[in-house]
């Protein structure tokens, strides 16, 4: 019974903190969608940033022959804190490629016509050739930060 009366005590305070931050007037729809979207915006950096870490990780165990992750792990952190800005503005040169491809995907998807054989069959052909764009794609990922792994010894 502790337990629960100090969990509902937390719960509480919590909750008088909440009501102290929270604002007193309510915010108009623009500027509730400007934080929004600067916040999602910055939670897509920082998830490309953990992405962009973890594939230099890989790569560490590759071409530097590790057999420990941990050690590999440190490899990429020191590689990178190095030369951050380049490895990620390679990264994110990729994903706008990336994403300026799946755009024309799905225009071009949503341009087919009416259901009929023929345009049903355009539909699968036209994916597998987006699958086959994502393939291409990351492995241009692994490639590119590959050689710049390689071209510039930590």
């Amino acid at each position: 019974m502790k337990f629960r009366s100090k969990i509902r005590a937390d719960l509480a305070g919590f909750r008088r903190i909440g009501r102290k931050l929270a604002p007193q007037k309510e915010l108009p729809p623009s500027r509730l969608y400007r934080i929004l979207a600067g916040s999602s915006i910055a939670a897509l950096l920082l998830l490309s940033m953990v992405r962009m870490i973890i594939d230099y990780a890989r790569i560490a165990v590759v071409a530097d022959s590790e057999r420990k992750a941990l050690k590999a792990l440190r490899h990429a952190f020191k590689f990178i804190g190095k030369r951050f800005f380049r490895a990620w503005a390679i990264y994110l040169l990729l994903a706008v490629l990336s994403l300026a491809g799946m755009v024309l995907f799905h225009f071009v998807f949503n341009r087919l016509g009416t259901p009929g054989v023929g345009w049903v069959a355009a539909g699968l052909v036209w994916m597998q050739l987006y699958v086959l764009f994502r393939i291409w794609i990351r492995t241009l990922f692994v490639a590119a930060q590959a050689e710049y792994y390689r071209a510039h010894p930590y």
